[in-house]
This record gives structure tokens, sequence and C-alpha cells, in this order.
């Protein structure tokens, strides 16, 4: 068994569609994963459960729960629970127990290099613990790529951990990192597994998953639930100036406004949009709500204002799901194109 801990500097670097990517292309059957401090939590059935480990019981068929490919989430209750040392056998057999009977094994780290450390969980303690390389996922301009290389593989170095070498995520000109990054980091030492070219449909999200993390309440267009959102457009002007914002004519964009812009909403809804956030619990005519259902374009009521609820989605994670077969395929065709897989075999 080939088992490898993938970790980042920085949330959203990739490693969780480098994994799923990974698992496509070299056989799901073959591909264990664990994830020990789970950061993307939902509540369901009774039960904690990391949205990364949610995809991967799905997407690998893996014979064990949700649950069991995450150890825990919360510091203070672990560290109540075990002792230093106990903590770390304890990781030692859910390991063993996940990854027997699997080809290659990959261990997903937390979204930043310190997080866990305390316990002993973050991800280069991870790779020392069970004896294995570590892979990183870097993503970012390149003077940020070099910087953030350059640390994890001192990082490593400085407590014995092999930097089996780094993924270079989500970039949009090859030639233009070729020719500013990709000498530099071969010339520190630091072997480039793989470059993944950027894929739109990988930073989408989907209205069902908004609504899920907003709390939402859908009040019209069920039928675009699965409508995918690239854009958002704060609705605070006249619908006849928001015709001529050049972000108007995204048809991927979700809008945040009030819900006495009716106005601004029947315009949202005729000339097409991913969905409508309503604000302040506040419900637009009835005429409106029949149209949005008509055209199935989803408006979702919240109670907060305009502002906090722009920045709760400013703060969301862009989560994979295995409901988005568009991004499990865009993870699949990036790693294909980038021969990532064949430096695992």
């Amino acid at each position: 068994m080939k088992g490898y801990v993938f970790c980042s500097t920085k949330q959203g670097a990739g490693k969780t569609t480098a994994i799923a990517g990974l698992a496509q292309v070299l056989g799901r059957e073959k591909v264990g994963y664990f994830k020990p401090l789970g950061e993307h939590l939902v509540y369901k059935k009774k039960t904690l459960w990391d949205l990364d480990g949610a995809l991967m019981k799905e997407l690998l068929e893996s014979d064990f729960e949700s649950q069991d490919l995450t150890f825990g989430f919360d510091h203070s209750k672990m560290r109540y629970m075990y002792g230093e040392d106990e903590l770390g056998e304890r990781l030692k057999e859910r390991y063993e127990k996940l990854s027997a009977s699997r080809e290659y094994f990959f261990v997903e780290g937390a979204g930043t290099p310190e997080y866990g450390h305390s316990l002993g969980m973050d991800a280069v303690s991870q790779a020392r613990l069970y004896g294995i390389p570590l892979v990183a996922l870097l993503r970012g301009g390149n003077t940020s790529i070099l910087d953030d290389a350059s640390f994890l593989k001192d990082r490593a170095n400085d407590e014995g951990v092999e930097l089996m070498g780094v993924v270079v995520n989500d970039i949009h000109d090859h030639s233009r990192f070729k020719e500013e990054a990709l000498e530099e980091l071969l010339g520190m030492g630091i072997d480039v597994l793989g470059v993944l070219p950027h894929k739109q449909a990988l930073t989408n999200i989907s209205v069902s998953f908004v609504v899920e993390r907003l709390f939402a309440k859908v009040i019209a267009g069920e039928g675009g639930l699965q409508n995918k959102i690239s854009q958002i457009f704060v609705g605070a002007m006249a619908a006849s100036h928001a015709r001529r914002h050049p972000g108007w004519k995204d048809q991927n964009k979700l809008i945040i406004t009030a819900g006495d812009r009716d106005d601004l909403i029947a315009a949202a809804v005729e000339d097409g949009a991913a969905c409508l956030v309503i604000t302040n619990d506040l419900v637009p005519s009835p005429t409106i709500l029949a149209r949005a259902d008509l055209q199935g374009v989803p408006i979702l009521q919240v109670p907060t204002d305009t502002y906090a609820t722009a920045k709760k989605l400013e703060n969301i994670d862009n989560v994979m799901s295995f409901e988005e077969k568009d991004k499990l395929e865009a993870a699949r065709e990036i790693v294909a194109v980038s021969g990532l897989a064949e430096r695992f075999v």
C-alpha cells in the first residue's frame, strides 16, 4: 500500500479535488481515504459528518461510514478524551483499518499547515506518525506558490518528513507559470508532480449548497436548485440601472436584494439568474413567485440583512459533493490531462 498526506498552506488549494480526480483515474476500488481532523461539518442523522468525508464515502464506494473517515472535529474534546500518546495510537489504528486492502491511501490534511498542531494532527505530524510522504497542493500567484513551497519544504525537513513534491492547481496561464515559477521550484529541489489547469466548473457552487449553508427557506423555483453560481450580485439599485451593469448579463449570478424591490426581482427572474436571495425575511409578490416557479429561478428567503448575507456568502467554502457530477468529471479531467496519476503508480 502506498500512503500519502495531502497538505496545503491555505483553504481551497484543491486537496479534495486532486484526491477525487486521482481516485477516478487510478481506480476507485484501489483508493482509500482518511481526513483525521474534520473542518466542513454537517449534522445528519444525529451525527457530525465532514462534507469531504461524505463525498469520499460515496465516490470510493467505501464499506465504512462517512463519520469513520474522519477521526474528530473539536480540539478540546479530543484533548479531554485522549492523552497525547493515546491519541497517536488511536490515529494509527484508524489509519491501518481504513487502508487495509487498498493499493493507494490518501490522508487529507487541514486547510492550513498549523491547524491541529497542538494535538499532533497537523499534516506534517500526520505524515511523521504514519511514516509516509507529504504531497503539497499549491494555488495562487507565482510568488505565493514559491513562498508556500519553500515554507513547506523547510517545515517537512525540520520534522524529518519527506516532501514527495508539489501539485500546482488552478493555473490559467501554463506558459507564464513555466516561465516564472517552474524552474525556480525545480532549483529549490522541489519536484513538481503535476500542474492542474483552471476549470470553471470547479469554481462554481450550486444553489442547493447555498440553501444548506445559509439555512435559507426556498419560497419559489425549487426546480432550479441545481443551477450553478459563478458570481454574486448585490441588487441595491433600480432595475433599469442594474440591467446596465456588466455583471447583469451573467446567467450564473446570485442576486442578493430586499424583498420589497419588486422591479429588480421581476427583472432578474425575467432576464435569467441562477437564484435570488431575499433578505430581512421579506417576501416578494405572489405574481413574482409564480413567475419564478415557471422560469426555474429559485428565490431564497433569509432573516439577515443584505450586508450580513453578502459576508456569509463570501465566507462559504466551495466544497464538492457527490451529486455534483460536473465537478467530479472536471476533477478527473484535470488529473488525467496533467499526468499526475502516473506519478503515484
